[in-house]
């Protein structure tokens, strides 16, 4: 098992989708009732980032990679795994994302668990705002133009604060070698410090960032 600690960059906007009794809804834990990002979402952008590594390395579409890798179809090859300016050396591709998230045949070895807040306060749960100008356009486009006569009209959300300290936490089948566990850490927090997790990640919410000390 590893474990690691990063701060929220930004603002963090989890689950904004999900049911709710507010406006727009929230990732809460359903035992405990307390913000979280789900293991699965961390596998998720994790598994996406590792497809994007082999697709630019092979020079061929993403979606097309990731089929072949879920119908085992790379049999031996290898592929250099640069998480940016760090070399991680050469692994067998196919195996690795066996191992790694799992195929349409078999179960990856490697679990994502819940990532939770260190610390949590009232004060670093706050209340953001979109202020969409063109809502009759977005409702009826076909007889509504998007014009600026239109009233805005806010809608509000919850995100954490910037700042928020999170725990994650990465697991391995017993059988498995651990250098797959350290490879999933790595891409994981490359993916959480460069492109992030949640909502709202091309404004710049939901990044990551690792203080030096740790």
């Amino acid at each position: 098992m590893r474990k690691f600690t990063l701060k929220a960059g930004y603002r963090l906007a989890i689950g904004l989708g999900n049911p709710s009794f507010i406006e727009n809804g929230f990732a809460f834990y359903p035992t405990y009732g307390i913000p979280y990002i789900p293991g699965s979402s961390l596998k998720g952008i994790t598994r996406n980032l590792f497809i994007l590594i082999v697709s630019e390395h092979l020079n061929r579409d993403a979606k097309s990679v990731e089929e072949d890798l879920m119908n085992e179809k790379f049999d031996n090859s290898k592929v250099p795994l640069y998480l940016f300016e760090d070399n991680f050396g050469e692994w067998e591709l196919q195996e690795t994302f066996n191992v790694l998230f799992g195929t349409k045949n078999r179960e990856g070895k490697v679990i994502f668990f819940d990532a939770f807040p260190k610390s949590l306060t009232l004060d670093d749960i706050e209340i953001d705002i979109m202020n969409p100008h063109y809502q009759p356009y977005y409702t009826n486009p076909k007889e509504k133009p998007p014009i600026d006569c239109y009233n805005p009209v806010p809608i509000h959300y919850m995100v954490l604060k910037e700042g928020v300290e999170f725990e994650f936490v990465l697991g391995v089948a017993n059988d498995t070698d651990p250098r797959y566990l350290e490879l999933a850490e790595r891409l994981l927090k490359a993916v959480l410090k460069s492109f992030g997790v949640g909502a709202k990640r091309r404004k710049g919410y939901g990044w990551f960032i690792e203080e030096a000390n740790r």
